[in-house]
């Protein structure tokens, strides 16, 4: 007899598992390719420390006043705010009997600073490997 519950936590960390690939991935592809090839929009040229400075700040901060979120139709929003009460329900399921304070701290601020330091650990480490000659790691991330 086919359980269930067991083949249901299987699929769950087969895609949890392919989540955390993909973020170990793009936590150094992301600024080396920023770096390899830099947007028009700043007018920056490739592999150079100008185009590391963008690089980096394209990883955490997006394009200031570029129009990247124009072509975002009403779509978009409307699959996150259906996508939002599952993702409310998830958090507070987790969340049951905790203080509020532990909540924000739990949801908020620490997934926030382990990203921060995640992505400055391996995308800084990845760039900085790029840029003294000590891998070609663009290469693998066109």
């Amino acid at each position: 007899m086919l359980n269930l519950d067991s083949t249901f936590s299987w699929y769950a960390m087969l895609i949890s598992a392919g989540m955390g690939i993909g973020l170990m991935f793009w936590s150094v592809a992301e600024p080396v390719f920023h770096y390899a090839k830099p947007s028009p929009m700043f007018d920056v040229l490739p592999n150079t420390a100008q185009s590391a400075q963008v690089a980096m700040g394209l990883t955490y901060y997006g394009a200031e006043g570029s129009n990247g979120q124009n072509p975002w139709t009403i779509f978009y929003w409307g699959r996150w705010f259906s996508w939002s009460p599952f993702v409310g329900m998830f958090i507070a399921r987790i969340s049951m009997g905790r203080t509020v304070r532990e909540f924000i701290m739990g949801v908020m601020v620490y997934p926030i600073l382990l990203s921060f330091l995640w992505m400055s650990s391996f995308g800084g480490s990845a760039l900085w490997r790029q840029i003294t000659g000590g891998a070609d790691i663009a290469s693998a991330v066109r």
